[in-house]
């Protein structure tokens, strides 16, 4: 049954309720169908429609990152931030400016938790950042929710050359496991055989029936030519 379904997810992980707001009106209207209210033995799928109803009010993901990085807890919070990945990513640079010194290692061991369930294309935005926060910047670009945009100074202190290193290092440790792998077969030499370089080149299109005693031979005659053929003196 899917409202024991929904208890089951939201016991196992009580944050995500702080998600529910974002779909209030889904969840007030699938409330209307299911009737929560009746099934007692399962409490959390309840507090689901409690909190779209706004009977019950809960923080969500960064609300929470925010009230611990409002107490200091840095390293807290990048623990928080630690089930969304790309947030957490997006959030790296406010946290390390933010963190002390010890807490620092904290952010970082984060931030490489989650470098592997994040999208490719926050992994390569961050990858960019650290490249341009060495030095301060003469302006910023500030983009909103609501898809506007506005350009003011940049007053965030440059981060530590040695941090940018580490986390430029376990970006690029990233993304070069995710590239796919090339394929290098070996190139045949002067003395290898028809036979050799066809393994090297691998399976090709079968050779037409008409041509293929012509093609055959002209492939022969030139491989003959190439193995023959004296080299020219390099000294």
């Amino acid at each position: 049954m899917l409202l024991a379904a929904l208890n089951d997810v939201v016991g196992a992980s009580p944050g995500k309720l702080g998600d529910v707001v974002r779909y209030a009106e889904r969840w007030k209207r699938l409330g209307e169908r299911l009737h929560p209210h009746e099934y007692d033995q399962w409490p959390h799928a309840q507090a689901v429609f409690e909190v779209a109803r706004g009977e019950r009010r809960v923080r969500n993901l960064a609300g929470r990152a925010e009230a611990e990085i409002r107490a200091g807890a840095i390293g807290s919070a990048a623990s928080v931030l630690s089930a969304a990945p790309g947030l957490l990513l997006r959030s790296a640079d406010r946290l390390l400016r933010l963190a002390s010194e010890p807490q620092r290692s904290g952010v970082v061991e984060a931030v490489a938790g989650a470098l592997g369930s994040a999208s490719g294309r926050v992994v390569l935005s961050l990858r960019e950042h650290m490249d341009n926060r060495l030095t301060p910047m003469s302006a910023r670009l500030y983009a909103s929710r609501s898809r506007s945009a506005w350009v003011g100074p940049d007053e965030r202190p440059p981060l530590p050359a040695e941090l940018v290193a580490e986390l430029s290092s376990l970006l690029d440790a990233e993304i070069s496991a995710r590239l796919p792998q090339p394929d290098r077969r070996a190139s045949p030499g002067p003395s290898a055989t028809l036979a050799d370089t066809a393994r090297c080149r691998g399976p090709s299109t079968p050779l037409a029936a008409g041509g293929s005693a012509r093609s055959a031979r002209r492939a022969a005659a030139a491989h003959a030519s190439v193995v023959s053929s004296p080299r020219p003196d390099r000294g």
